[in-house]
């Protein structure tokens, strides 16, 4: 049997998310001007520090709100797009040495 033939869902996994077609528009702002961005590291790290740390590397002029959606998962929120516009595509960002991958949030993840 191949390794991956061995991999089960979670229960929680298994779980069917329902969302809504349409976006509310009191949240297209928000949802515009957000990036979701996972860390690669196996270990848990000081969410208070990796905020600090982005938000200076990230420059924000008018600051970002960051919610942690997971382990390792996060949502950062701008208040201007040429601040997520820089947090997106001026670098390979890091903390603590580990990756930080982004994407665009489209409100229906």
């Amino acid at each position: 049997m191949i390794e991956w033939e061995k991999l089960k869902l979670t229960k929680e996994e298994e779980e069917v998310v329902e969302y809504q077609e349409e976006i509310p528009e009191e949240r297209k702002e928000e949802i515009a001007l957000s990036l979701l961005g996972n860390f690669l590291m196996p270990n848990t790290f000081s969410v208070k520090a990796m905020k600090a740390v982005m938000h200076t590397m990230w420059k924000s002029s008018r600051g970002m709100v960051v919610k942690e959606l997971d382990k390792h998962l996060f949502l950062f929120q701008f208040f201007l797009q040429k601040d997520k516009d820089f947090a997106l595509n001026e670098g390979s960002w890091a903390f603590d040495g580990h990756l930080l991958i982004t994407k665009e949030w489209t409100g229906m993840e």
